[in-house]
């Protein structure tokens, strides 16, 4: 095999290759292909020559649903079997004449406006036409390819989030597409920006770097770029540069599309957690495929980290099409839990002529959550500190901890993010009593909680003593008086009098008091009555008077 010529996009080792000649300065006819084709790869064998070949056998142009004429400037083209799948498929657009006649013109240069047409096509996304238009420059009345409405497929791709131009201001419609572009739209079509905003700058610069003009990307193309690399959709040209970007052509284009979106599988949610706590058991794989190409056989499979499968969709190989839905609980073949990681899933279908069409190979990650919280002390009182710990299995992005009442605590992440603390000092913040306090621990793509109870001791207490007791009349005696945090006042009340009591330390008062020489002899009640908020509360202390001493005094006069 001739190895392939510098400036040359090709599929990875053992997939149907496409080599294109250097181009010349004169527009290329339909027979020349184009150099640098971007070739959008999977990991597994997509189409050998044969299958190829007999992609062109398809439907005549009376069979076919497609709104387009076949078109005909494809003859001989490298790229006519991708888009008569397109075109059967009812998902291609070309220029259509008056005079009847159609051209895809698959050499001309692609813009924004059509690659979105097709992927709102491709993607079976209903048109949507909202009050307002989410951009300037496309109005209701916007066309594309000569004369066709395209609006409400634009806006169909703004409400499905494929659009990378936030609505409000320019979408610049007939701005080519770059190479970089179309890999940002693939992967929101794909549902994997979510991922690749995972990888870190650092990281995705990293993978990049194999190219010699990987640092060319655009930092905000950046790490959709690197997660195409990583998963093999992006392979590159044959010359060690990634190009993204040069414009692409349509042709390009149509074969981004076959290659990429016409089988997919989507896995919901793309993290589960089937850890026995009844939450992300099982993981929901949501098929869809082609509609015209009469699907005799399907499979799929899930592949570990090191490439070997370890689950299949249809052992069976029960024929015609897939089910619309399957779902997978983290086993292996024989039923056995398989260990956390990341895993890949794929689908692929067989038409009635024996061509197989396979979804993008997409990560799913197999995560046992874990949480243990608890609170110490789980009684406290106004100004205590309560301390609430955490531990989470693996690392989480956060934890929080949210009182009955609305005050949320973040919790402070130990190295590692799996040991978490947070101190909170109880006080009227919180009602009195027990008390719910929900604690919450965020992982990528998941969340656990756990439901704890914390007591607030009511701030309004009090016990007292009286020191000594008994006492005797006449003698002074000392009133001490213990309440809770919040106490604003305390009084004591005896023999009809109101002392209005000292604070002699945090939660602690005091006073003095001469017990009448009158008072009558025998039990007596003392009130100690402590105030706060508007509030009172009372405790009694029984106070025994004793007779005085003196009066047992016997006075015996001498002569």
């Amino acid at each position: 095999m001739k190895p392939t010529r510098p400036g040359m996009w090709s599929f990875r080792k053992g997939i149907y290759r496409q080599r294109a000649r250097t181009p010349s300065t004169r527009t290329p006819s339909a027979r020349t292909r184009p150099s640098d084709v971007l070739v959008f790869a999977l990991l597994v064998l997509l189409l050998t020559d044969a299958a190829v070949a007999a992609c062109s056998l398809g439907p005549s142009a009376s069979n076919s649903g497609t709104n387009d004429p076949w078109y005909g400037d494809l003859a001989g083209h490298w790229a006519r079997p991708y888009i008569r799948v397109l075109w059967e498929e009812e998902v291609a657009d070309g220029y259509v004449y008056a005079s009847g006649r159609s051209y895809f013109r698959p050499n001309r240069l692609c813009d924004r406006a059509q690659f979105l047409l097709l992927l709102a096509k491709a993607f079976q996304l209903d048109p949507f036409e909202p009050p307002v238009p989410s951009y300037a420059d496309v109005d209701p009345s916007f066309t594309v390819l000569n004369g066709k409405k395209a609006w409400a497929y634009i806006e169909a791709c703004v409400r499905a989030g494929i659009s990378f131009v936030l609505p409000g201001g320019k979408l610049f419609p007939n701005a080519e597409v770059t190479r970089e572009d179309a890999v940002e739209f693939l992967v929101r079509c794909l549902d994997l920006w979510p991922v690749a905003q995972q990888i870190p700058e650092d990281e995705a610069w990293r993978i990049l770097s194999r190219f010699t003009d990987g640092h060319k990307t655009s930092p905000e193309r950046l790490k959709s770029m690197a997660l195409s690399v990583r998963l093999g959709i992006v392979q590159g040209c044959g010359d060690g540069t990634l190009q993204p970007r040069r414009p692409m052509m349509r042709c390009e284009m149509a074969t981004i599309v076959y290659k990429s979106c016409l089988v997919r599988a989507e896995a919901h949610p793309p993290w589960f957690s089937p850890d026995g706590d009844g939450i992300d058991e099982t993981v929901e794989f949501q098929f869809t495929w082609l509609k015209n190409r009469n699907v005799v056989s399907w499979n799929g499979g899930i592949t570990d980290a090191a490439g070997q499968t370890v689950f299949t969709f249809n052992p069976g190989q029960a024929p015609g099409p897939p089910p619309r839905t399957s779902v997978w609980g983290g086993t292996d073949f024989s039923g056995r839990p398989l260990p956390e990681g990341q895993y890949f899933y794929q689908l692929w279908v067989k038409d009635r002529l024996g061509n197989q069409f396979f979804s993008v190979k997409k990560p799913l990650y197999l995560v046992k959550h874990f949480l243990t919280a608890r609170l110490h002390p789980e009684v406290a009182g106004d100004g205590d500190t309560v301390l609430v710990l955490a531990e989470t299995r693996p690392a989480a992005l956060e934890v929080t901890a949210t009182f009955i009442c609305g005050r949320t605590v973040s919790l402070e992440a130990a190295p590692g993010r799996q040991s978490w603390t947070a101190t909170v000092e109880m006080g009227p913040w919180l009602p009195v009593g027990k008390q719910q306090v929900g604690v919450r621990a965020v992982f990528p793509g998941a969340a656990r909680e756990e439901t704890l109870y914390v007591t607030r001791l009511d701030p309004l207490t009090i016990t007292a003593e009286v020191r000594p007791n008994p006492a005797s009349r006449g003698q002074t005696v000392s009133l001490l008086a213990y309440t809770g945090m919040g106490v604003e006042a305390v009084t004591a009340t005896l023999f009809g009098e109101t002392i209005a009591m000292r604070q002699d330390g945090p939660a602690r008062w005091a006073g003095e008091y001469r017990v009448p020489v009158t008072a009558p002899v025998g039990p007596t009640d003392v009130l100690f009555s402590a105030f706060a908020d508007g509030r009172r509360k009372d405790y009694i202390v029984i106070l025994t008077v004793e007779q005085s001493p003196l009066t047992n005094l016997t006075f015996i006069l001498s002569e």
